[in-house]
């Protein structure tokens, strides 16, 4: 447009193996002027695949861990602020604190799914019993169950107090 311009940037990458990373795809990551945290959901499966998505943007990348190369690219349903990888490969993603919804997109990225967890999001993670753990910046956790979505939730109040519901 008129009033755009071009950066290069600089990523550093540590060799983990004898292997130089290649690029080979021009897919790419677009910032507006003046956002911060462009890249925040970052993942690696079992397969050693990086999976990678935007605060600003639904766009969800896997790149090959090995070689750099982009495998896939999609957009999903929401943006992305954290996420992680369960056991059977579905990447879970935590939207950045608007829309209380945590999201589910399936290993092979071909199917996205917005599950209400009832409250903003903030960090995720999975226990090694399969449960989502989600948190809300300085206010509540929550956890549930994938299998039967049975939610858990607890609200830390400044007082000694401890608020806790289910559903």
């Amino acid at each position: 447009g008129l009033f755009s311009s071009t950066q290069d940037i600089t990523i550093g990458i540590k060799n983990l193996n004898d292997s130089t990373p290649v690029f080979t795809n021009d897919n790419n990551v677009s910032v507006k002027e003046d956002q911060r945290g462009a890249i925040k959901l970052e993942a690696v499966d079992a397969d050693n695949n990086v999976f990678a998505g935007g605060s600003n943007s639904n766009a969800l990348f896997k790149v090959n861990g090995a070689t750099g190369a982009i495998i896939d690219a999609v957009s999903t349903l929401q943006h992305h602020y954290g996420g992680v990888i369960d056991s059977d490969g579905n990447i879970w993603s935590m939207p950045p604190n608007h829309n209380g919804t945590v999201q589910k997109i399936s290993h092979d990225m071909s199917s996205k799914e917005n599950i209400n967890i009832g409250h903003n999001g903030y960090g995720i993670t999975i226990d090694k019993y399969g449960k989502v753990w989600t948190s809300e910046y300085g206010r509540r956790f929550s956890t549930f169950n994938p299998s039967n979505l049975f939610f858990f939730s607890l609200i830390v109040k400044r007082s000694p107090k401890i608020w806790h519901g289910c559903s």
